[in-house]
């Protein structure tokens, strides 16, 4: 059984201040390294959503991780399948650091897994009291 968290990292001096870089941290509850899925830096200049999966990575231990947030545990989902949500939706998504950002992906991808029944709606609504709010669009109201 895996657990799904959400990292948030400080952006680098070369980013817009009070920004943030976030990603989807999947991982086995005991196991001190699981897989980061995240957008790169790359994709501002792309303008295309530029996917990585790091597996064995273990956020916790970056010196500019600012927030883990848990979305769920005890799940059934595999890397391998959260890596081809995560592919399916960056597949043709547009990038820019406004409304299509890291953030909102994570978002969208939350929002699948809550339609495909992989987490529940609970578990996502309580993401705001944990300290995940997005800046743009609201969380529940998929666009896929």
């Amino acid at each position: 059984m895996t657990t799904l968290a959400l990292a948030c990292f400080s952006q680098s001096t070369f980013w817009p201040e009070d920004t943030a870089h976030w990603g989807l941290f999947l991982y086995v509850p005991g196991q001190m390294e699981g897989d980061l899925f995240h957008i790169l830096k790359d994709s501002d200049h792309a303008r295309r959503t530029q996917l990585e999966r790091v597996a064995r990575k273990n956020p916790r231990r970056s010196s500019s991780l600012s927030q883990f947030v848990e979305v769920a545990s005890n799940l059934s989902l595999t890397p391998e399948r959260l890596h081809e949500i995560c592919l399916r939706i960056a597949d043709g998504r547009p990038f820019d650091l406004i409304v299509n950002n890291c953030q909102r992906f994570c978002s969208e991808v939350l929002e699948y897994l809550v339609a495909t029944g992989w987490i529940t709606q609970a578990e996502l609504d309580a993401l705001s009291t944990k300290g995940f709010r997005p800046l743009v669009g609201r969380m529940g109201q998929s666009r896929r």
